[in-house]
């Protein structure tokens, strides 16, 4: 998953006083439950632990890669970057003074990240179906940038 650039300059979105609310926005992963990871992933829920004791996904052993739990990070970062991405865009007057070329290049990336992972974790069952839900993760975010900069007014 790709990392937003870090900037320096003082009008960072960081320095901004309205950042979005990420607790108010319903992203698809909102639905995950254990239930639901144990019939994507059943190799690491249901397997015997008498022999070591541990669960394997959200606790990996030695070395190994969990991927899913890097795919179920990305998940989760790549709706929150698209959310406000879109939150900034609709924020700012001119949005390019906050946005630059890789922030544009990071939100479009975590789109495309998103369909297959929505796919993955079942919150979608087709690439059209996923379109919707980060359309849906967009307008949100859109949403709360447009009441915001109503209120800065």
């Amino acid at each position: 998953m790709p990392q937003p650039p870090e900037h320096e300059s003082p009008t960072t979105l960081e320095s901004r006083q309205s950042k979005i609310d990420f607790a108010a926005v319903e992203f698809p992963s909102d639905v995950l439950s254990v239930k639901r990871l144990r019939t994507i992933f059943p190799e690491l829920f249901e397997q015997g632990r008498l022999k070591d004791g541990f669960g394997h996904f959200f606790y990996p052993i030695g070395g190994e890669n969990p991927g899913h739990l890097v795919r179920l990070n990305d998940l989760l970062s790549a709706e929150r970057m698209v959310a406000e991405y879109t939150f900034v865009r609709a924020l700012e007057t001119n949005p390019n003074e906050i946005l630059d070329a890789e922030c544009h290049e990071c939100a479009d990336l975590a789109r495309k990240e998103l369909e297959p992972l929505y796919q993955e974790f079942k919150l979608a069952d087709s690439p059209e179906t996923a379109r919707l839900l980060i359309r849906h993760v967009a307008e949100q975010g859109e949403q709360q940038g447009v009441r915001a900069k109503c209120c800065i007014r």
